[in-house]
């Protein structure tokens, strides 16, 4: 590395020879901040004559951080600046950023921190630096050299722990203080001992056990971090964690829609695998594809067996989707019944919706309901109901597999009579005669039983050694 003077000499001589030749030798690189760390971030970029880059973090209604990098850094070199405390937001804004820079091809990404970085202390979470591995959640998301105070650059070490495949043990389920009654009933359904996590010391070293990850749709990131540092410490003393979260943290977040973005949920991906799960299951990803993003077994429960209880028992007579994108999802659900399908066109001008029509069967005179896999507003189930209301319908119900927000378009809709969604996540509505909340208990339990009987099972390879060793 090049270093205050000789380094704005390299740069000085850089674009001396690229205006001479023109075209650039050696790019400069870019200073990434961290919101609530400008001033050390100004005072890095100052002193090292370093521009700062444009960029763009906040955090969405759903509690999910959102990064956007508009320099164009491939080839360069990018630095990113560590606040000494540090938030659960400001920590998963620094990892995106560096899996940001990496995506658009930065040549490689520097961590500077004025303390060690085990040193680094949390506003929001009650882990430290070594618990969550930092070190190694920066080398995951793609930091190549770090610098601690006036030390040198070194590279960053992988520290990933390494689990064992899902192992044969039955298992315990075990849940952090924070829980619901999903994972509890859960375990009572399976017959399982149920654990709280902070007492974790009650479990046996090498035990087979499913952690029930159920993050708040309201403050995603510390949820996030907090489990992670436990998952870490658990699989530290041999333990095999199988991660069950029924809602799939940053799963809407499985495309690259505009330049100086990456798929979030491919990185939340790797974070989890780097504290040592040997399985996932979850339900409903926002696009079921991000099951791909996982190495280690993955499952992913669709929460369609839940949702068609309530259809038939409401004796619904037509499904609805309320866009293009779930037409799928929706003529799923429409096959499982024997019933039609309709799909909304809908258009989205920036943050704005707007229902342009409808195809398919007609609406007239039918008992219908809109499904969705996630909302947070309800203001799209609200329009799609205005329409089916001008159109005819008579009665209007509204299904979601994930509540995001408060519903509350939805739920004040006149032309909606009731909106049910699963308990997937914490219940943000008021107390209201319209909203149903469905358990998930069912496809959880079912599925854990299934897993449970093909671990009782010989495996392949002892029946085809008993074959093979027979006269």
């Amino acid at each position: 590395m090049l270093y205050q003077p000789l380094r704005r000499l390299a740069l000085i001589i850089s674009l001396l020879m690229a205006i001479m030749i023109g075209g650039p030798l050696l790019a400069a690189p870019y200073v990434l901040g961290i919101r609530g760390n400008e001033a050390s971030t100004a005072s890095f970029a100052n002193a090292n004559a370093l521009p700062l880059a444009k960029e763009k973090s906040q955090e969405f209604d759903n509690g999910n951080t959102y990064v956007q990098v508009s320099e164009n850094i491939l080839n360069r070199d990018a630095f990113i600046v560590l606040p000494e405390k540090m938030s659960s937001n400001q920590l998963m804004e620094a990892l995106i950023k560096i899996r940001t820079a990496n995506a658009n091809g930065a040549q490689s990404v520097f961590i500077v921190s004025a303390v060690p970085i085990e040193d680094i202390s949390f506003t929001d979470l009650k882990q430290n630096a070594a618990d969550l591995g930092l070190e190694s959640l920066f080398k995951i998301s793609g930091g190549t050299q770090v610098k601690e105070g006036k030390s040198k650059f070194r590279d960053i070490t992988d520290s990933k722990i390494k689990s064992p495949v899902l192992g044969t043990k039955s298992p315990s389920i075990i849940v952090d203080e924070n829980i619901r009654s999903v994972s509890k009933e859960t375990s009572e359904r399976n017959n399982t001992k149920y654990f709280n996590f902070i007492n974790s010391s009650e479990i046996l070293k090498g035990g087979n056990v499913v952690y029930f990850f159920l993050n708040s749709n309201a403050s995603i990131n510390p949820t996030l971090f907090d489990s992670i540092a436990k998952i870490r410490q658990s699989t530290k003393q041999g333990n095999q964690i199988h991660l069950v979260t029924p809602y799939l943290p940053y799963a809407r977040s499985d495309k690259i829609d505009q330049p100086g973005t990456i798929v979030t949920a491919r990185l939340i991906a790797d974070l989890f695998e780097s504290s040592g799960i040997s399985a996932i299951t979850f339900c409903r990803a926002h696009s079921p594809q991000a099951q791909g993003y996982y190495h280690v077994p993955s499952f992913q429960l669709s929460g369609r067996p839940t949702l068609n209880r309530y259809l038939k028992d409401h004796q619904i007579e037509m499904i609805v989707s309320p866009d293009a994108g779930f037409q799928k999802d929706a003529t799923l659900y429409a096959e499982e019944l024997g019933i039609p399908v309709a799909v909304i066109n809908k258009v989205r001008n920036g943050n704005k919706v707007e229902v342009k029509g409808i195809s398919g069967a007609p609406v007239l005179g039918k008992k219908i309901a809109i499904i969705d896999d996630e909302t947070a507003s309800g203001s799209t189930l609200a329009k799609a109901a205005d329409l089916l209301h001008a159109l005819g319908a008579t009665e209007i119900y509204a299904l979601v597999t994930h509540l995001t927000g408060d519903a509350k378009a939805a739920i004040e809709n006149p032309n909606i009579k009731e909106i049910a969604f699963t308990d997937s996540l914490e219940n943000r509505t008021q107390k209201n005669p319209k909203v149903v909340v469905l358990s998930l208990v069912d496809e959880f339990s079912e599925h854990l039983k299934s897993l449970e009987r093909g671990r009782k099972e010989e495996r392949c390879d002892v029946i085809l050694q008993r074959l093979n060793s027979r006269p």
